[in-house]
């Protein structure tokens, strides 16, 4: 109470170290935090006194408080997978590994390489390392002579022959008994035999002969027709046997997939036409019955009874004159275009092109209105 400044901070302080050291229960080791690095910390604070009378004090204490709380609440949470991303330190590594070994004779020889890799650290203080890759032009080879004891076993090639695409070898294992003199020489007995015969079988070396092309499959694109071809081969074994060059192959699909294409013709071509603009550019009158008409029926009247047969037909003319018809005249845009179909079911149709003038004649009133 005599220092409220102090005594606020030390009360803090300890409420924060319960928490954190609750906290860490329930973490892993080395994701802990070390409680005795809290010791001595230091946290701002700000204190109003409502009793005092320095009321412009207590203000700016006030606005000093609320710009921290909105700085505070401004912060971003911290991210662990992306804090986890960065790498504090690289490290390059070397290692060497054996690659093969082999026996001849008495020797043997190890194949080594060596390899590279980089160790991470990131900023958890996890570490990581990526693959191995091997260092170009590191391999380098050591030649041993093996020592002459009593479990010393050698292969030796009892019968070797061939069967098709493989070398056959059968190999049998010996030993001997080696004294070692007092001198520093060795003394050996004679080889002998002992375990099963073992057998390895080492694949011959063949090359590719080219066969003819062998057609896979056939597609149709619009005017072109593509075939899909796969190149065959046939493997070509050479080994002896009785003494004579032997041939052996096997033939197989295992080239590459390729396609030819081939432009189709159309194998039907054909124009087609379209109207396009109709003007009207002219008219006349037209009788509906003619002349002839009225005449044709007076004659036949005629025959019948002569003199009505006159008055009938001189009636029939003058009505035949009487009912015309107005005819008008159009003429018309006509455009034409080619049609190339193909056997694809493809159709090509080209641009539309002016072809030439159409002329008619019609009586119908309401054609213009219709077209």
């Amino acid at each position: 109470m005599n220092n409220p400044r102090e005594g606020f901070t030390i009360c803090f302080i300890n409420k924060l170290k319960q928490a954190i050291e609750t906290r860490n229960k329930e973490l892993p080791e080395n994701q802990r935090i070390d409680l005795s690095k809290m010791d001595g910390y230091k946290i701002q604070t700000f204190f109003m006194d409502s009793k005092t009378k320095n009321l412009e004090r207590n203000k700016k204490s006030v606005e000093e408080s609320h710009r921290l709380i909105k700085w505070a609440c401004e912060l971003q949470y911290l991210d662990l997978h992306a804090v986890s991303l960065i790498i504090t330190k690289r490290e390059p590594e070397e290692k060497e590994f054996l690659l093969s070994s082999r026996d001849e004779d008495v020797y043997v020889i190890k194949t080594f390489i060596r390899k590279t890799r980089e160790k991470k650290t990131n900023k958890l203080g996890k570490i990581s390392y990526s693959e191995w890759k091997e260092i170009p032009s590191s391999k380098r080879e050591i030649k041993e002579m093996l020592e002459f004891h009593e479990d010393t076993r050698e292969h030796h090639l009892l019968k070797k022959y061939e069967e098709d695409k493989y070398l056959v070898e059968c190999y049998q294992s010996q030993k001997r008994k080696v004294y070692h003199m007092s001198n520093g020489e060795y003394k050996p007995l004679e080889w002998e035999y002992f375990g099963d015969i073992d057998m390895k079988r080492n694949k011959l070396p063949f090359y590719y002969k080219p066969r003819e092309e062998k057609l896979k499959e056939t597609k149709y694109f619009g005017k072109k027709e593509i075939k899909f071809y796969q190149k065959r081969h046939k493997k070509v074994y050479i080994h002896k046997l009785n003494d004579e060059d032997y041939e052996s192959s096997q033939s197989s699909d295992d080239g590459d997939v390729y396609s030819k294409e081939i432009e189709l013709s159309p194998t039907e071509i054909y124009d087609e036409y379209e109207s396009r603009r109709i003007i009207k550019y002219d008219s006349y009158q037209k009788t509906l019955k003619s002349e002839k008409t009225g005449l044709t029926t007076a004659g036949s009247a005629l025959t019948i009874i002569p003199i009505f047969g006159w008055i009938a037909g001189a009636a029939m003319i003058a009505a035949g004159e009487g009912e015309y018809k107005t005819i008008y005249k159009y003429k018309q845009e006509i455009y034409k275009r080619r049609v190339n179909k193909y056997s694809t079911g493809y159709i090509e149709k080209g641009e539309w092109e002016f072809s030439k003038y159409d002329y008619f004649e019609n009586s119908d009133s309401e054609y213009d209105r219709k077209h």
